[in-house]
């Protein structure tokens, strides 16, 4: 048949005709693009209306003709009709083999099957976590059927009706995002993405679905452009000719028949706008008024919406008329998208010193008393049980009330403890009055949201009463004044550290120098928390490199500036990375004592839950370094806590959290528990637009768990996969070489020394390839002593030594990294000098190497009988009766040494390689010792 006009369209989706001819409408449409979208299009957003809804949400029984409950579809009994619209019919099943429950999608009797079939093929070539599964495809009664996976949830129209958070609608767009770039990498194009085809499930995980108009983007086969004059319809509306999609949220190039990658990235933003600002972006009641103002950039934007910035840049790029001005990709998209990951509370820190240059300074008298303290709290008439029982009758429930009253509860707090403070001399009138300043402009800010809130929308007033500027930002004042004329260069100083952190904590390429030089610059300006803000960004680099010493200085330097300027926030965090470089020099007294430094200057500065976070967590690295990885994770555990009342549980920054966790409970043997960690972290990951399993971390833990349980072959496939990710994901050197040792480590555990050199080999080059400055210290001393390692256990002593000995150079630079790690390279070079005959320079060398290691703590018999071993053979070779005496001593201590490792690493499945070697050695040493005992 030919296209039907508007009127019999209008009684077909009305359901005015009868049977024959629906069948007949929509076997047309099945082929037919125009109509298709047009039915597409009419359809109602909901589930009993859209033939793509996948959604476990019952619906009234099925109209005569269609199947019933308990009716066969070939293996699947048929439990409820679920959906549909004009093209086919969504049911609920069971399949009784497998017991599970899936969807079933039915043509339509009398409808094409080449939609449908496609769409199974498309699908199927798909397994990831945000696109809906499909199980099986066939034939019922002569109409296909598609078994897919049945999403307990509702499509993306029907869950933005209820009120949602901004990052949670990004949470859902970063899945979808997530499910798409897939499906480009497979070779396809969606062509028909809009909310009614992205599904939310009950946990808040997002699945792509109806795949229907996909193609290959290989294939030769295009669109046809449009023809002929526009079908005005009211709304949604549609083109005529043989344009593929729904009009609404299609990409000009894709009206034209041209459909890329680049058009589902363009319908994603649509619906992202859509769902961020409640109304699409281009306003239009025909295609071409769309398509013109697309073209001329006219982006419809609500006002009132409360979206941040950069989504805002990002999705506009995104909507760019021109496919070549978007994102490169769908995957880059979705980076821009992401949340942004901070390890260090830079962010705040900025805000916190731009408070003290900004602010106005009130002139206010000291000696406050304590009445005089309530009445500077009072918020009457602004904030008062009246005017929140009256915006709580608004809308229940609309939680806008409960969000105003939490805020007012934080200033008044604040505003009382700054009063109080000055009242007692604990901070000078000039700090207490840039606080009052700060907290005036906060008490301005509540004034405005309650009276927005008794006159805007319930959702609108919500989300600004969520956005109010944070009240503890104040108590964070610096009681140092910049010159006025200061201020601006001040200010671009501090956004540039910012912007430096940013791209330190994401890999990405930096350089020591840039902190050096704006710590320069910041010395030129002369305001002291500026310089010493700019001094803990240089030494995080030092430390980020390994080089704890020199991170030492720079930090003790940021300490004595903070105190000198009264600057406490900045103390604390000075302070909090001091104890990291403490405990990596094995100075673990010291480091506890920066780390109670750092909270007495924390609480001085009226607090500061980020940098709190960040303590917490320098806490847990502290014990870990010290031996005590239980401890380290109870820290852990509670920060986890923290950080998902503050960012929600689904967040990213929840996500490393658990790496994190998982990593200590890996130390403490809780190998179950590491499990849940790392399993819940990869979800997050997946939910958020990466792929959980695949990401190079989560890949590098799994090798880690695999090698402690002894599962050699899958540790060195992990570590080897996880390196490979890493490459692909264009890791910087240092962050690379991480893994890349990760991957010679279990080839030297596992016993496989030519494959372990060769690796370890391929980490010092890649180290090398950075800049001396930038070098992570710790990594290079790492790979060198492998080698080395390696090496000797190969047979190589002579290769062994020049690896050894660059090892040694670079620890004897960055200075010990604890207690437990000194005299490894040391005594390992011990052990090939006497290999090589060299009894003079190993008797040298071993004597102070071996006081090292028994002093260390906690304690290792493996090392300590290792090295006395060789150094008794070499005293024996090179000295005196009384040094042969002596050797002979030393031989038994070593006995015992040995005999103890045993037991230790008899019942650890990662110590299976290195117990062989123990139990050699040993029998070695008791060989030895038998010999010259007769001499």
């Amino acid at each position: 048949m030919s296209c039907p006009d508007a009127e019999t369209l209008g009684r077909w989706l009305s359901g005015e005709v009868d049977a024959d001819e629906r069948a007949a409408i929509a076997d047309h449409a099945a082929e037919c693009a125009t109509c298709h979208a047009v039915i597409d299009a009419w359809c109602p957003p909901t589930a009993d209306a859209h033939d793509a809804t996948m959604v476990a949400t019952e619906q009234p029984t099925a109209a005569p003709g269609e199947l019933a409950i308990g009716a066969r579809v070939d293996r699947y009994r048929i439990l409820r009709r679920i959906g549909g619209g004009g093209m086919g019919v969504v049911y609920a099943a069971r399949d009784d083999e497998l017991g599970r429950d899936v969807a079933i999608k039915l043509v339509r009797p009398g409808a094409s099957t080449e939609r449908f079939a496609r769409e199974a093929q498309a699908l199927a070539r798909l397994s990831h976590p945000n696109v809906v599964a499909v199980h099986d495809v066939g034939a019922h009664d002569g109409r296909t059927f598609i078994a897919m996976a049945l999403v307990d949830g509702v499509d993306l129209r029907r869950w933005l009706t209820s009120t949602r958070s901004i990052e949670e609608i990004l949470g859902v767009i970063r899945g979808a995002g997530a499910g798409i770039a897939a499906a480009h990498k497979a070779g396809l194009v969606h062509r028909d993405l809009k909310p009614d085809n992205i599904f939310v499930a009950r946990d808040g995980h997002a699945l792509v679905g109806d795949f229907g108009l996909a193609r290959e983007l290989a294939s030769d086969e295009v669109d046809a452009p449009p023809s002929g004059d526009a079908l005005a319809l009211s709304t949604p509306l549609t083109g005529t000719g043989t344009v593929l999609g729904t009009p609404a949220y299609m990409a000009p190039e894709q009206a034209k028949g041209e459909a890329t990658e680049a058009s589902d990235q363009f319908s994603l933003c649509v619906t992202a706008w859509e769902a961020l600002f409640g109304a699409r972006p281009f306003a239009g009641a025909t295609l071409r008024q769309i398509l013109e103002r697309i073209k001329a950039g006219r982006i419809t934007r609500v006002p009132e919406a409360k979206v941040p910035a950069r989504i805002e840049k990002s999705l506009r790029r995104g909507l760019a008329a021109d496919p070549d001005a978007r994102f490169t990709s769908v995957d880059e998209l979705m980076r821009a998208l992401a949340p942004r990951r901070a390890r260090w509370p830079w962010i705040a820190g900025a805000a916190a010193i731009a408070l003290a240059i900004t602010a106005i300074v009130a002139s206010r008298g000291g000696g406050v008393k304590r009445t005089a303290c309530d009445d500077a709290a009072s918020l009457d008439g602004i904030w008062d049980p009246s005017i929140r029982s009256a915006i709580a009758k608004i809308d229940p429930k609309v939680p806008t009330a409960d969000v105003l009253d939490a805020y007012a509860t934080r200033w008044r707090r604040s505003r009382i403890g700054v009063c109080e403070a000055a009242a007692r001399g604990e901070q000078t009138a000039e700090t207490a009055e840039r606080k009052v300043a700060c907290l005036d402009e906060r008490k301005a800010e509540l004034a405005r949201a309650a009276r927005g809130a008794a006159q805007d929308p319930p959702l609108d007033a919500w989300r600004a009463a969520e956005s109010l500027a944070d009240v503890d930002a104040c108590a964070r004042a610096s009681a140092a004044a910049p010159d006025r004329a200061k201020a601006k260069d001040i200010d671009d100083t501090l956004a540039a550290l910012a912007e430096l952190n940013m791209r330190r904590v994401a890999t990405t390429k930096t350089s020591p120098a840039e902190a050096v030089a704006l710590r320069q610059h910041a010395e030129s300006i002369g305001f002291p928390p500026l310089v010493a803000d700019a001094l803990s960004m240089e030494a995080l680099f030092a430390i980020d490199a390994g080089d704890y010493a020199t991170a030492e200085a720079i930090l003790r330097r940021a300490v004595r500036i903070s105190e000198e300027a009264r600057y406490d926030l900045g103390r604390a965090r000075a302070s909090g990375s001091l104890a990291i470089a403490l405990a990596d020099l094995g100075r673990m007294p010291e480091a506890k004592a920066a780390l109670e430094e750092a909270d007495g200057a924390l609480v001085r500065a009226g607090g500061d839950a980020d940098l709190d976070l960040e303590l917490a967590d320098i806490r847990a690295k502290v014990a870990a370094i010290g031996g005590d990885p239980a401890a380290a994770a109870a820290i852990l555990e509670r920060r986890l806590d923290a950080l998902r009342q503050r960012d929600g549980a689904d967040s990213i920054v929840v996500a490393y959290a658990e790496i994190d966790l998982a990593i200590q409970y890996t130390g403490a043997n809780q190998e179950l528990k590491a499990a849940d960690r790392i399993r819940d972290a990869q979800a997050i990951i997946a939910r958020h637009g990466g792929s959980g399993v695949d990401a190079p971390e989560t890949l590098g833990f799994e090798s880690s768990r695999a090698l402690q349980t002894g599962d050699f072959a899958r540790s060195i496939d992990l570590a080897a996969r996880s390196v490979i990710a890493a490459r692909a994901a264009h890791y910087d050197d240092n962050a690379l070489a991480v893994l890349m040792l990760g991957l010679a480590q279990s080839y030297d555990v596992a016993g496989k020394w030519p494959q372990a050199a060769s690796s370890y080999a391929d980490t010092i080059a890649v180290l090398e390839r950075v800049p001396e400055a930038a070098r992570n210290l710790e990594l290079y001393e790492q790979a060198q002593q492998g080698l080395g390692a390696s090496l000797l256990q190969e047979g190589k002593a002579a290769d062994a030594i020049a690896p050894l000995e660059h090892a040694i150079a670079i620890e004897e630079k960055m200075g010990a990294r604890g207690d437990d790690d000194r005299g490894i390279a040391r005594s390992m070079l011990g052990r090939a000098l006497v290999e090589l005959g060299k009894m003079r320079e190993a008797r040298e060398l071993l004597e102070p190497t071996l006081r090292d290691l028994r002093t260390a703590q906690p304690l290792r018999p493996q090392r300590t009988g290792t090295a006395a071993f060789a150094l008794a053979q070499a005293l024996w070779e090179d000295g005196d009766a009384h040094d042969r005496a002596r050797a002979l001593t030393l031989a038994g201590d070593a006995e015992r040494d040995l005999d103890q490792a045993i037991t230790q690493a008899a019942d650890r499945p990662v110590m299976v390689v290195a117990l062989r070697i123990l139990d050699q050695r040993r029998k070695d040493l008791v060989a030895w010792r038998e010999r010259h005992k007769q001499q």
